[in-house]
């Protein structure tokens, strides 16, 4: 055996390939499994983190943004951080669905926010295992699947070992994804889609209910109804959280509060100041500062 030349070792090491790893988990926030008569609705809702809502039983339908999905068993879908999901349980028969959220720095994972996701059969094991791991791990708030804190009794190791699980978890996924059409084609579904997409193309606008219906070419009462069925809030009520996602980027580049709000056309600063509150528990001026120290660190 060819003996190493250690007098060059400084130099070879300077030439060893490093794998690349633009991703990193860095906290789960809720994991657990929810059992769901048939005709359960979750109103709309959005957050600053990834969740996975992986189907083990039943069928449900999924809203997220301007597209609405149809999930069967064994089909997962990620909604991205600050991304507007609602979630209907079929009737029919009851649905059990598992909820697992989680922080990461990186993109690599990006392309699991691209659609439905169908899980080969291993990975229901894989979940359970996660789910039930973090419960023996962390502390969670009463009756609810969010995560508080660590155990006391568990140490430090043992919360990055379900951490790196979870990791390992979306990696396999990323590497043998299949990405299946579950887009809800009917009417009403392609007419909920033209009217998130028309609120997209009037977003720095202010618009009231009659305007945006005769934009999207449907009746006031109509409009109502698209949004009360795959949002659960008035048209006006989603329009302005679109807006106030919308600012969240305008912050991060840089953008100030008034210029911000008169972009978007909101009535005054303080007024998109206390919006900007009620939908992300933060004035802008906060969350622009705790972004720019998250960079920095």
């Amino acid at each position: 055996m060819q003996q190493p030349n250690w007098n060059n070792f400084p130099q070879q090491l300077q030439n060893l390939y490093v794998p690349k790893h633009n991703f990193s988990l860095v906290a789960l926030h809720s994991a657990g499994h929810q059992l769901r008569e048939a005709g359960y609705y979750y109103p709309g809702e959005h957050h600053d983190f990834w969740e996975m809502c992986y189907v083990q039983r039943g069928t449900i339908t999924i809203t997220e943004d301007d597209r609405v999905y149809k999930l069967y068993p064994n089909d997962a879908i990620f909604h991205k951080p600050w991304e507007f999901h609602t979630l209907k349980v079929e009737d029919g028969s009851e649905a059990l669905f598992s909820i697992i959220s989680f922080r990461y720095h990186g993109s690599e994972i990006d392309p699991l926010g691209k659609g439905v996701i169908k899980l080969s059969a291993n990975y229901t094991e894989t979940v359970n295992n996660i789910i039930r791991e973090s419960h023996e791990a962390f502390d969670f708030f009463k009756d609810t699947d969010i995560i508080e804190k660590k155990k006391e009794n568990y140490s430090s190791i043992y919360e990055r070992l379900v951490i790196l699980q979870t990791e390992c978890f979306l990696l396999s996924l990323l590497n043998d994804m299949n990405l299946k059409d579950r887009q809800d084609n009917t009417v009403a579904a392609m007419h909920y889609k033209k009217v998130v997409n028309v609120l997209k193309e009037h977003i720095y606008e202010k618009l009231t209910v009659e305007q945006i219906a005769t934009l999207c070419h449907v009746s006031r009462s109509n409009l109502k109804k698209i949004f009360k069925t795959y949002t659960g809030y008035g048209v006006i009520q989603y329009f302005n959280k679109m807006k106030i996602i919308k600012s969240i980027d305008m912050l991060k580049s840089g953008m100030t509060v008034s210029e911000i709000s008169d972009k978007l056309d909101f009535s005054s600063p303080s007024y998109f100041s206390n919006a900007f509150k009620r939908e992300t528990g933060f004035f802008p001026t906060a969350y622009k500062n705790g972004f720019i120290k998250i960079i920095n660190d």
